[in-house]
Parts: structure tokens; sequence; C-alpha cells
């Protein structure tokens, strides 16, 4: 038998690289599936501004005409409608158009010159500016 064959101090460093190769293809896994799990969590506050942008666009184009806890009336092309909760989605009635899902224990406040809806949007508690003053009279 060949002497190399028989010296075996250099597989000590071989069992050394590849269990730390092993261990960075591990930490890498890690890494990548948190930041998938991050990017989860980042999507639904994302729906919910979505949400609200797609409010705050409907409601610069009509006319704000009566503010209540629990609704918001508004004109848009002569017909009046109204926003609510209902089986916790904010619709648009009479025509009942879904405008953000997945809401609760809606509420609209007007605090100085804003709108404000609050509520509660997956368990958790929100508050976003809706309209300014000047978009109704």
């Amino acid at each position: 038998m060949p002497r190399y064959m028989r010296d075996r101090r250099g597989s000590l460093l071989l069992e050394v690289f590849s269990s730390l190769m092993i261990y960075s293809i591990l930490v890498t896994l890690l890494v990548s599936v948190l930041q998938l799990v991050a990017r989860n969590e980042k999507e639904e506050y994302t729906y919910l501004v979505m949400g609200s942008l797609q409010l705050q666009e409907l409601l610069a184009m009509c006319e704000i005409t009566e503010i209540e806890v629990e609704s918001l009336t508004i004109l848009c092309n002569k017909e009046e409608y109204v926003l609510e909760e209902h089986n916790e989605r904010l619709v648009k009635r009479p025509s009942y158009q879904i405008m953000m899902s997945d809401v609760s224990d809606l509420r609209f406040s007007l605090v100085e010159e804003t709108i404000w809806m609050e509520g509660i949007y997956h368990e958790e508690a929100f508050r976003l500016p809706i309209a300014k003053r000047e978009w109704w009279r």
C-alpha cells in the first residue's frame, strides 16, 4: 500500500471543509426562508394601503355629503352611495361593490381637516387618512 494512502493527516482538514460547506448551505437556506416570511407580512400591509388608496381615489372623484361613525355618504354622478362595513368588508351600497375585505370594526371620524378610517385588519388595529376637507362640501 502506498504511503499517501496510509497517511491520514489531510482527512481531518477535508472533513472540516465539508462540514463548513454544509453549514453555509443551511444558513443560506434559513436566511432565504426568513426573507420569504417577512415579504409575506409586508404584502398584507400593502393590501391594506392599496385598498385605502383606491378609496381615496373614489372619494376624490365624488362629493362627500355626510360623515357618520359607521358610514360615509358620498355623491357620485348624481347618485348617492353609502360606504359601510358588512360581513367584514367595506362595501359601497346600493350596488354592494366590495372596496376592502378582511376588515372589521370600521369607524369613520373627522379630525381637524382629515377624514380617518379606523378598524381592525387581520386582528391588528389600523388608522388611515382617506380624505381631506377640501374634497367635500
